[in-house]
């Protein structure tokens, strides 16, 4: 069984432990088309097909957060959360915007989503951090809590 299956099958056993039946998770996955990565088209698609939806938690399926974090699940956000600014393995810069975030519906149309044109690792939530800055007052972030990234090698 390959990592990522394996990151799968513990994401949706933590899912199913965690959250209720009113949350709804949509995995969008990139066809094995020998090209790389492009999780900014991935969490595009996931916008496009999410209907009444009020607010997206956008999640790689690699992090786990702890009890602590899970409140941040069901608030509402009138400001973007970064709930995975506590995450400090790899990113450490004040405007990394990635791993874990719950933004509005509206917040996320008003800033016209990720960028569809960054191939590989990083970049798209760079970008989304400069187009959502643009209309969010304030980022909040949680100032406990941990963030469990299940080790993987990188793919794209």
């Amino acid at each position: 069984m390959n990592e990522r299956k394996k990151q799968f099958d513990k994401f949706i056993e933590f899912s199913k432990k965690t959250f209720n039946k009113n949350v709804k998770i949509y995995i969008i996955e990139q066809d094995d088309d020998n090209k790389k990565f492009n999780r900014g088209k991935l969490l595009n698609i996931g916008i496009k097909l999410s209907k009444n939806i009020e607010y997206y938690i956008f999640h790689d399926i690699d992090l786990l957060p702890d009890d602590e974090l899970l409140n941040y699940y069901y608030t509402f956000p009138s400001n973007p959360i970064h709930i995975a600014r506590l995450w400090k393995d790899k990113y450490t810069y004040y405007t990394f915007f990635g791993g874990i975030t719950s933004v509005s519906k509206q917040m996320t149309l008003d800033a016209n989503g990720f960028p569809n044109n960054f191939w590989g690792w990083g970049g798209e939530d760079d970008a989304f951090y400069n187009r959502i800055s643009k209309f969010a007052n304030n980022i909040l972030a949680p100032n406990s809590g941990k963030i469990t990234e299940m080790k993987h090698t990188d793919q794209g």
